[in-house]
Parts: structure tokens; sequence; C-alpha cells
């Protein structure tokens, strides 16, 4: 089963999928479709480690989970990676320094691996990535600790598999940790209101990440389309 945040994380698999079906299931998004002989499940619930916990367990009440892959965008804290890179974990660690090991899948294509830190919030400045950087973590994200800690309590293989959007050089001027919901979704209804009181600067920003996310989803695809788990 791969769980992301949202479901444009999962535009760039989605055509490599034979049958492919929307499931009517209580989440933001979920379908299931064949790869490779395989049956996937593809589930999104918002951003955040309750979300993403959310969505797994329903998932695990519903259907037969054999392995978790926590998939979708994050962030680069080590200054080598680019934008639009893969990055396999090894190891994920939380918030609260607890460390998970991740499987690393076979796979032909290029990719970068090392430690993902998760935490359930936004980080903004490079400055605070550099920060992240230098504790021994190479990229962030928001949900793959959660993951990880219930694949553990399952028995299950758990991997991490992201794509870069934002490299460790790079701030957010939008302020995305702002447009987050109570439940944890961002709201791009609140993300545009605030760009629209510094549109010169706030609107190309958000235009920049909307391509990030086409090409990181779209090099997501392709490789999870090739990974043997």
């Amino acid at each position: 089963m791969l769980v992301a945040a949202e479901r444009r994380e999962f535009l760039g698999i989605e055509p490599h999928l034979a049958r492919l079906e929307r499931l009517r299931w209580p989440l933001d998004y979920c379908c299931a479709g064949v790869l490779a002989d395989r049956r996937l499940l593809l589930v999104a619930n918002g951003a955040g480690k309750r979300l993403a916990l959310d969505a797994l367990e329903m998932a695990g009440r519903r259907a037969e989970v054999s392995a978790v892959i926590s998939t979708g965008f994050c962030g680069g804290l080590d200054p080598a990676l680019a934008a639009g890179e893969i990055f396999v974990a090894h190891q994920v660690r939380g918030p609260d320094s607890e460390c998970y090991p991740a499987v690393v899948p076979q796979c032909p294509r290029p990719y970068r691996s090392g430690v993902l830190l998760s935490q359930d919030c936004i980080v903004r400045t490079w400055q605070d990535k550099r920060d992240l950087y230098e504790s021994g973590a190479h990229a962030v994200d928001m949900e793959s600790a959660a993951l990880a800690g219930r694949a553990s309590a399952w028995g299950l293989p758990f991997y991490a598999i992201r794509a870069v959007t934002d490299t460790a050089e790079e701030s957010f001027g939008c302020d995305l940790e702002g447009a987050r919901l109570p439940d944890g979704r961002i709201s791009s209804g609140r993300l545009l209101l605030a760009a629209l009181r510094e549109p010169a600067a706030r609107l190309p920003e958000l235009w920049h990440l909307r391509r990030r996310a086409k090409v990181a989803a779209e090099a997501l695809g392709e490789f999870l389309a090739d990974c043997r788990f």
C-alpha cells in the first residue's frame, strides 16, 4: 500500500497502473490498480501524522496490507539533493528522536539515499534546513515516521520513497504552515488569500511550486513503476 498526503503526489504513478479504480472510502483519495501483476492500493488523506495514520488504519481494516510505502514529496536538507530527484530512506527519524529502519527497494533508476526526518510541521527557511541537516538528516517530510511506527507494530515491511520539491538552499516566502487547517490539511484557499496580500512576490512562488510538484510527481511515478518491492 502506498500512502501520500495528496492526490497530486500520485499523478505520476497513475498512468502506469492497469485497471485503475476509485474506491469509495471516506478518504480524500483512494484508488487501487495493478502494476506488474501486483495489486496496489493508493491512499491520501492530507498532510501530517494524524491524517496519514487515519488512512493507513482504514486501509488495514478494509484490505489486506502486505507492505507500507510512504511516498510523495519531501524537502531537501542535503545540499546535494536537486529538485525532482528521488530520495529513498534507509532510516526514518521522528520528532522525538525515534528511529525506524526502511527497506530500500530494487530499482534500476538512479536515486539518493539517506536519513529521512519526519516532523508534523513545514520547514520554511534555509537556515532551519541547515540546522536539520547538521543533526544528521538528509531530507524531511511530515508522515513517514508515523507510518513507519505503525508498520513496525503490524510487522510489515516499510519503505519511504520521496521526490524532492524544495532544495536545501530554498526558503518559502509563502506561509504554508499558516495555511493548514485545524485537522492538518493545507487549504489552497488560505494559501491563495495570503499570497494575494503580496501578489508580485507570492503568486510567482506558488506557480513555481506547482511546476516543481508536477515534475516531482512524474519522476516519482517513473521510479515507483520500475521498483520491485
